[in-house]
């Protein structure tokens, strides 16, 4: 357990001059960039007093500076790439997210005391069967909706899925999916959901519908999975953004047909049966070692460096990996 006056790992107050550190610093967010595991062990050593210390100085509570100093730590492991030395150093870097995080947790918790005051100061507390739902149609003008208003609302979509026609399965681009479940049958619906179920799989289609769950409306795919139903839902088209309204730089020029020829048999070379059970987390895994390794009091492993590769000749490089393929 942690003392409340020491930050993460129990370390203690931030060292006098942190410029002798500085420059390992800047290497040390390099290595964590490439994914170095004992680089990033290192770093947090030298700067979760830091940023504990930040932290405990605007948040007060030591435990939640210590829960800020976690997070901005996790922060700076995602974003390591990102750090420039030529806009100043790495402590100053990582301080600054600190700040920022810090800064922003207070305002939030502000904002929210400020709701409730303002809230106390006009009304008078409710008893909870006198709570009710309501639209505001006008400012200060408010529709009561009962919960049996709502539910009718809902009509029968809250208890069935009401297919309303039937699609080629892989017509849906997997953009729209959002989140998948499995659907079972009902008691009395054994037939027709075996009837269903073996119909879309012999036509290769997906059943498209809607029903209401937590007075929201879902668009839903239904198709077989796994030997059963899966239910797919799905994003409006509405509720998407167009990739021609997202600023990206166009390509600097159009690949000549030999390239693209070369780049198709690269493709080719490396199609595979997609295989889902081949592919884990390897990320996750290397953090959850790590942690593994430095709870046992081992060192973590450092990642070997690579040089910096140099900006690579298109032709060269598929022309390389197809020989390398032979």
């Amino acid at each position: 357990m942690n003392d409340p006056d020491r930050g993460p790992r129990g370390s203690a107050r931030e060292p006098a001059d942190p410029r002798p550190e500085r420059s390992e610093i800047d290497t040390l967010l390099r290595g964590v960039a490439r994914g170095d595991d004992a680089a990033f062990a290192r770093l947090y050593d030298l700067l979760a007093p830091r940023v504990f210390g930040l932290a405990r100085r605007v948040l007060r509570d030591p435990a939640q500076a210590e829960e800020m100093a976690q997070e901005v730590l996790v922060e700076v492991w995602r974003t390591a790439s990102r750090f420039d030395t030529e806009r100043g150093s790495g402590l100053s870097w990582v301080l600054t997210i600190a700040h920022r995080r810090t800064v922003d947790r207070v305002r939030s918790e502000q904002a929210s005391t400020d709701r409730m005051h303002r809230v106390a100061a006009a009304s008078t507390e409710v008893p909870y069967d006198e709570v009710v739902k309501g639209h505001e149609v006008r400012e200060g003008e408010f529709v009561v909706l009962e919960k049996e208003e709502i539910e009718a609302a809902a009509g029968d979509r809250a208890k069935i899925i009401e297919l309303e026609s039937f699609v080629e399965a892989t017509a849906i681009d997997p953009v729209f999916y959002e989140k998948t479940y499995y659907v079972g049958a009902g008691d009395a619906g054994t037939d027709a959901y075996r009837l269903l179920h073996d119909a879309l799989g012999a036509t290769g289609r997906a059943g498209l519908g809607r029903f209401t769950f937590h007075n929201r409306e879902y668009l839903v795919a239904v198709r077989p999975l796994d030997g059963i139903l899966g239910l797919h839902t799905m994003r409006f088209a509405d509720e998407l953004v167009p990739g021609k309204d997202i600023d990206f730089s166009a390509p600097s020029r159009k690949p000549a047909e030999k390239e693209i020829e070369m780049a198709r048999k690269l493709v080719d070379s490396l199609h595979e049966e997609y295989d889902p059970g081949k592919r884990t987390d390897s990320y996750r895994e290397a953090v959850l070692e790590m942690i593994e390794r430095k709870a046992s009091g081992k060192k973590p492993r450092k990642a070997k460096e690579k040089p910096p590769e140099e900006t690579p000749d298109l032709m060269a490089a598929l022309e390389a990996s197809l020989a390398g393929k032979k």
